[in-house]
Order: C-alpha cells, then sequence, then structure tokens
C-alpha cells in the first residue's frame, strides 16, 4: 500500500491500482475494507497475479544444481576418458615391439642394440636366492631378446642362472651364466629355483 500511495502522489493511477490490487491479496478483512475504497478512486486495470507452478518452481529452484550436475557429470567424463584412454595407450604399448629393427638392403629384418634401453633392470644380489632359476630344456641363450640375435652361448638343460631383467611383455628373460655374462632366455623355457648344482667358480653366486 506504500507503493500504491507513491504511486498515487505521482498520477501514476495505473500502477497505484495494481499495487493496491496486489496489496489486497495479504490484507486482513478490515484491510480490505479500506483498499477497496482506495481503489474506487483510481481506474481500473486488468491484472493477473502471476501464479507459480509448484513444478516450475522446483525446476527454478534447481536450475544452479542441475547446472552444477551438468558440469560434475562432463568433469567425470573427460576424467574417465582421460584415465581409459591412458590405459588403452598403455595396453598398446605393451604390444608395440620393445625393439628397434634395422632393415637391410636384402629385405632382412634384425632388432636393434637399441633393445638394451628398453630392459627392466633387476638389481644383481648374489646373495640372494629369490632370482635364481632353471631352465626346462636345453636352450640357446641369445644377445638380444629375439631370435634375430646372434647366441651368446647354449644352457643344457637344469641349468641354474640368474635373472637380471626383463621385457616389458615379459617373454624374455635376461639371465646371467656361471661366467658372469648375461643374455636372453624365453620365460617359459625358465622355472624359479636352482637346478643342476651351481660350479664353484661360478658368478651366479658370492665367493
Amino acid at each position: 500500500m506504500h507503493n500504491a500511495a507513491a504511486f498515487y502522489d505521482e498520477n501514476k493511477l495505473k500502477e497505484a491500482y495494481l499495487s493496491a490490487l496486489q496489496a489486497l491479496e495479504y490484507a486482513s478483512f478490515e484491510q480490505k475494507e479500506v483498499i477497496e475504497n482506495f481503489m474506487k478512486l483510481l481506474p481500473k486495470t486488468p491484472y493477473a497475479p502471476q501464479k507459480f507452478e509448484a513444478k516450475k518452481l522446483r525446476e527454478i529452484q534447481l536450475k544452479p544444481y542441475l547446472k552444477l550436475i551438468k558440469w560434475g557429470v562432463l568433469l567425470v567424463g573427460i576424467v574417465l576418458v582421460f584415465v581409459f584412454g591412458r590405459s588403452f595407450l598403455s595396453t598398446q604399448d605393451e604390444k608395440i615391439d620393445y625393439y628397434q629393427t634395422v632393415q637391410f638392403n636384402s629385405g632382412a629384418v634384425m632388432a636393434d642394440d637399441m633393445v638394451a634401453n628398453k630392459i627392466f633392470n633387476v638389481p644383481v644380489d648374489k646373495t640372494s636366492m629369490q632370482t635364481l632359476y632353471h631352465v626346462t630344456s636345453a636352450q640357446n641363450v641369445m644377445y638380444g631378446p629375439a631370435e634375430q640375435f646372434d647366441v651368446l652361448s647354449k644352457v643344457k638343460k637344469g641349468q641354474t642362472v640368474r635373472m637380471t631383467g626383463y621385457t616389458p611383455d615379459k617373454v624374455w628373460i635376461r639371465v646371467m651364466l656361471d661366467d658372469g655374462q648375461t643374455g636372453f632366455i624365453q620365460s617359459i623355457y625358465l622355472r624359479k629355483g636352482v637346478g643342476n648344482p651351481i660350479p664353484e667358480k661360478s658368478q651366479l653366486i658370492g665367493q
């Protein structure tokens, strides 16, 4: 009603009527009579008070939260894509050859010595029994983790060796021989533990 009176003083009669009409909705029985008498002095102006539906009110109230949820879902999606993307790439990396290759004019392909940079090293502790293995059958020990490399040495069935490293896919194991040299044997031909007795002057164990 304060607004209605102010509009009336400024000769804004339509606005005064609408303000009085709004005040009428909240007035007590006695107040209504005063307001209605006041409104008779003003030109009648059509007015439909805005009514909010409960559903619309909830939408308005939830709008900030819905936006927050939307951004949250988007952020979670980005994180999942990043995590699974890296996981996928890691899986792909494992499938990629861990050694570089050199192709000759003849068309032959041989693994390059750069493979040494891709091997996971295992610390050599000559007092430990944990890294001792033995071969299940006679095998060639290769200079590198591929059949294309030259043969470093040959080992007999049951010969004990010490693991000093492995390829990322664990297909090839780098082993130390009795003379201290290291080469590669496929993991499927190795079993953990001592096989044949270790020679007295072997470099596999501490002297």
